[in-house]
């Protein structure tokens, strides 16, 4: 009996310490998880806020120069400043994959558009290796209904990789719409692929024996499947080495109806006269950047270092909109609205905020439903700071007629 009672008890108190070492265990690996997940989004912040400027700043000198010269060094800023950006919207798509938070937006867009969008981005990285796309366009170009961002990531990735492995010839792509599917087929005369490199080709950071000189994680593939998956298509590669490689990707979309295709075709976007924006942000670069680009609009944008500057400001008029940073020195957004809708100067309690933001952790909707008219995601562009900002008054100006037919 005693024997019996010791080996039980010994095994009981095996059975603890495993169980110990279980619950250590998973508790470290939760705190790198935790550890993984700020270090992103810190990095993701940090990069781009220099990334803002030096964007906004490539698209000013080209508004305002007449130089060929001039010219020339904006483009190369420009598109070394767009591969810095690929690089860090990859890592996040990673994460945001891997941590199960991307999400599909479904937009009204033209299906031809796809194509033209792709060849406008991507010609130019194919010219300057002698690699020449071509295009075909099949099918009823109508508008529809789908994730158009993640449809154009996921060519893009393909395309990209497609220019990246031709060392000469030409990549082929083709785009297809017909019964609510649309199809899109890249072909390449590359180096092509061995069975057993098309096995891992969609693995993350997995990258070809040959692409040791090639720049990137070796994410693309992995993120594009990962994306099709989401949107609940299919892709497909055949290759053998020597003779370039096939990717075919079909996704599901629905066809708009008349409304819809209306929305579609309004893409043009004016900022009314006479327009009043503040700007809030302690990153002085940006703040003069974005006032520099609201005043070629002729928008009468003033910059705010600190909050006490914009109440002193509107202590002296009123605003048609502000446009905060998220994060300010000793205040974050969300506490400049509350602080805003709490006082009296001037017309805080009803001027739209416009949050401005590098952090990708929130969804648009979620600074809506905190009091914001809409967010602008750092770096942005010229079309996409004005489209942020029609967006906010159009939708303070719904607010106001909606209040008076009450």
């Amino acid at each position: 009996a005693l024997i019996f009672y010791w080996l039980f008890h010994r095994d009981a108190n095996e059975r603890h310490r495993n169980k110990m070492l279980l619950e250590q265990s998973y508790q470290h690996n939760e705190e790198l998880l935790t550890l993984r997940r700020n270090m992103m989004l810190t990095v993701s912040h940090d990069l781009r806020s220099p990334l803002t400027s030096i964007m906004g700043y490539a698209d000013l000198i080209a508004e305002t120069t007449k130089d060929e010269k001039c010219k020339q060094y904006e483009e190369a800023i420009k598109q070394s400043s767009d591969r810095m950006l690929t690089l860090l919207n990859t890592l996040l798509s990673y994460y945001r994959l891997d941590t199960g938070k991307e999400e599909v937006e479904m937009v009204p867009f033209r299906v031809k558009n796809v194509l033209n969008s792709l060849l406008v981005e991507y010609e130019p990285i194919a010219e300057m290796k002698n690699v020449e796309i071509e295009s075909t366009f099949t099918g009823d170009d109508t508008v529809v209904m789908g994730d158009r961002k993640r449809i154009l990531q996921i060519a893009g990735n393909i395309l990209s990789n497609a220019i990246k492995f031709t060392k000469k010839g030409s990549v082929n792509i083709s785009v297809d719409y017909r019964d609510n599917t649309l199809t899109i087929k890249v072909q390449d005369s590359g180096t092509g692929m061995n069975e057993e490199q098309v096995k891992r080709i969609f693995a993350p950071f997995s990258r070809l024996d040959n692409a040791d000189t090639q720049e990137g994680f070796g994410l693309g593939l992995s993120i594009a499947k990962a994306l099709v998956e989401l949107l609940e298509g299919q892709i497909d590669v055949e290759s053998h080495v020597g003779f370039g490689s096939k990717f075919t990707v079909t996704i599901p979309v629905v066809e708009g109806d008349d409304e819809i295709q209306q929305l579609a075709e309004e893409n043009t976007v004016t900022l009314p006269e006479g327009l009043r924006i503040a700007i809030v942000d302690d990153d002085v670069t940006v703040l003069r950047m974005t006032v520099e680009m609201l005043s070629k609009k002729n928008v009468q944008a003033v910059g705010c270092p600190t909050v006490n500057d914009l109440f002193d400001r509107m202590r002296q008029s009123d605003y048609d909109l502000i446009i905060t940073d998220i994060k300010l020195g000793g205040m974050s957004g969300f506490d400049l609205l509350e602080l805003l809708r709490d006082a009296n100067i001037g017309n805080s309690k009803s001027v739209p905020l416009l949050a401005m933001t590098g952090r990708t952790e929130r969804k648009a909707e979620d600074f809506i439903n905190a009091g914001f008219s809409g967010c602008l995601l750092k770096p942005f562009s010229y079309a996409e700071l004005t489209q942020a900002i029609a967006n906010s008054i159009n939708e303070e100006s719904q607010t106001d007629d909606e209040s008076l037919k009450i």
